[in-house]
């Protein structure tokens, strides 16, 4: 019976700590301001990306928060606003490709984009556009 209450009572905290952790990330990101879907995919035009890319970039960064006033931006630092590590990152790129009907590149490929390491939404866009013309 010890080891029952024992096991209630660390579920009980895990369920505790996820909720007060995912209450603070909410409010942290309540004040972010980013751009509308249409003012985020008429940006990324202007520089001849596909609105089926920056949309699907946009749709997935903007489904990560709960919120539906949350509207990612171009600036946004992925890693320190989703708090995510780049192997996340790397699972938000697989998706976003697949999305769009892509396949994943080969590490070599993705080696050979002329671009810096995927920080931001507007990295995310750029490179899922290079792949998308690489293909």
């Amino acid at each position: 019976m010890t080891i029952l209450w024992i096991v209630l009572l660390v579920v009980l905290f895990c369920v505790i700590g996820s909720f007060v952790y995912l209450s603070q990330r909410e409010k942290r990101l309540e004040g972010y301001s980013g751009l509308s879907r249409e003012d985020f995919v008429a940006h990324f035009a202007a520089q001849e990306v596909p609105s089926v890319v920056s949309q699907a970039v946009y749709d997935t960064f903007k489904a990560k928060v709960r919120r539906k006033e949350f509207m990612p931006s171009p600036d946004m630092q992925i890693e320190a606003v989703f708090e995510q590590l780049g192997e996340d990152t790397d699972d938000d790129a697989r998706h976003i490709l697949k999305l769009i009907g892509i396949s994943n590149p080969t590490d070599q490929s993705r080696e050979s984009w002329p671009g810096q390491e995927v920080r931001t939404v507007a990295d995310m866009v750029s490179w899922t556009d290079w792949v998308r013309r690489h293909q």
